[in-house]
């Protein structure tokens, strides 16, 4: 994805327009971050699909687990049918002649979410990451993949050399 894009939390009705009056046009995407604050607001994720439909271009940030769990349990298939609904959902919502943006595990190199690599470790998170991946392929073509470390993740910040966490193409 490329230009400027908005984080637009949970009042997108609100927050786009003031967005765009102060940039002067509509922004090229959106980000958008599913609550993984636990499994079952992950699991409950309709509103989203509701909130955000007919935004446009989108960046759509995918917990590999929710607070409560770690990337022990995503490798177990424990998110698989969650991973599969938000793909489900998500498919209809990405316009005409695009694609849609997945961002799974982002920031993976810092500590602080469930899912970091500090925690378990480089193979853990990459089995996680990938195995996120191939159910959205297994719905649609039409999604790309972001793979997004912190730039602030090093070793000296608590954090793990995010090339050692690259899950491939």
């Amino acid at each position: 994805p490329h230009g400027l894009g908005i984080n637009l939390g949970t009042t997108p009705a609100t927050d786009t327009p003031l967005f765009t009056t102060f940039l002067g046009r509509a922004p090229r995407l959106q980000i958008i971050f599913f609550d993984g604050t636990s499994k079952s607001n992950f699991a409950s994720m309709s509103w989203v699909f509701s909130t955000f439909s007919g935004f446009g271009s989108a960046v759509w940030r995918v917990p590999l687990c929710a607070v409560g769990d770690t990337l022990t349990n995503a490798n177990a298939g424990d998110y698989d049918a969650i991973w599969l609904a938000c793909a489900q959902g998500i498919l209809p919502a990405i316009p005409p002649g695009e694609s849609a943006w997945i961002s799974p595990g982002w920031e993976f190199n810092i500590p602080g979410f469930p899912w970091t690599a500090t925690t378990l470790g480089a193979t853990a998170y990459i089995s996680a990451y990938q195995r996120c991946v191939n159910i959205f392929r297994s719905v649609s073509r039409q999604f790309k993949f972001a793979w997004n470390p912190s730039c602030s993740g090093s070793a000296d910040s608590g954090g793990i050399d995010a090339a050692t966490c690259y899950p491939g193409d």
